[in-house]
């Protein structure tokens, strides 16, 4: 008799919990979250992704602190302009998404501090604060700060490829030049390759 209460309830929570429990169907079966910065995401032979953003971020913003570049400024920290990041590779994408993470990381280092109202013809990343700031100095206003940024980062990013029968290889450089403006002399020259080989346009988890 209790072996056959055992198996009726053991059957019943088979039951029970195979109804109750809703699985992801599809296509959505394989969906995960995957933190920011993880290599484990999907990897395009043609473009440049997110991991690749991140680890050329991080190369960089190291090599550029360690040169000690930062620290010929006159006053500290230095006042940084971040200027245009050309793209010279077959595929759009915004240059933000490597800037954004070197200033984030640049910042945190407390060596410098990074200019958002001065830019070369008038480009400028925060136009309201600029406007701002302009009526302040034509209202006579002397507590308003105007350092001018005594550097300025500047660079491109290209791409290479190469193919040997059924093997294709990108070759994606990031090349980055900070320059003292007083002088106009380049104070740092940044290198970050990101290779990738396959033949397949993309590459799973």
């Amino acid at each position: 008799m209790n072996r056959l209460l055992l198996s009726v309830s053991l059957i019943f929570t088979f039951f029970f919990f195979s109804c109750g429990e809703r699985k992801p169907v599809g296509r959505a079966a394989d969906a995960r979250y995957l933190e920011d910065g993880s290599n484990k995401g999907l990897v395009n032979l043609d473009k440049i992704n997110a991991q690749d953003f991140s680890r050329a971020a991080n190369q960089l913003v190291t090599d550029l602190l360690a040169s000690g570049s930062l620290a010929e400024a006159p006053l500290q920290p230095a006042i940084l302009h971040v200027g245009e990041i050309r793209n010279d590779t077959q595929t759009y994408f915004d240059t933000d998404l490597l800037l954004q993470g070197m200033k984030r990381d640049l910042l945190a280092s407390k060596r410098v501090r990074i200019s958002t109202t001065a830019g070369p013809e008038g480009k400028i990343a925060d136009s309201y604060a600029d406007t701002v700031r302009k009526e302040l100095v034509a209202d006579g206003d002397k507590q308003i700060n105007r350092p001018r940024p005594y550097f300025s980062l500047s660079g491109k990013i290209i791409e290479e490829t190469s193919r040997v029968e059924k093997v294709t290889q990108k070759d994606f450089y990031f090349l980055l030049t900070l320059t003292e403006l007083n002088g106009g002399t380049g104070v740092w020259f940044g290198r970050e390759l990101i290779t990738k080989q396959g033949s397949r346009g993309a590459i799973g988890f």
